[in-house]
């Protein structure tokens, strides 16, 4: 996928308690990050909307797509996880 694919994922994404995520395309690929300054990890899709942390093994990365805008991400192991809503786009 390009940036412009992968556009539509990016942007803030807020926990129930009040963790931040932080999405934003970069070089074909997207960019994971907690808040606004820790290190970025690099996402390698598996599906549209499924994407792995080579970096941080076992986490899945899960965008959930309502009527083609992505609406939540849900980070953890395999299938689990927390929910993250988006609250805004880059």
């Amino acid at each position: 996928m390009d940036d412009a694919q992968l556009s539509r994922y990016a942007g803030t994404y807020r926990s129930a308690t009040g963790v931040e995520l932080v999405v934003t395309p970069r070089d074909g690929r997207l960019t994971l990050r907690q808040g606004r300054t820790d290190a970025p990890l690099m996402l390698v899709a598996r599906t549209e909307a499924t994407f792995v942390a080579p970096q941080a093994s076992g986490i899945t990365v899960t965008f959930r797509i309502e009527s083609g805008n992505v609406t939540a991400v849900v980070v953890g192991p395999g299938t689990g996880g927390t929910t993250y809503t988006k609250i805004g786009g880059e």
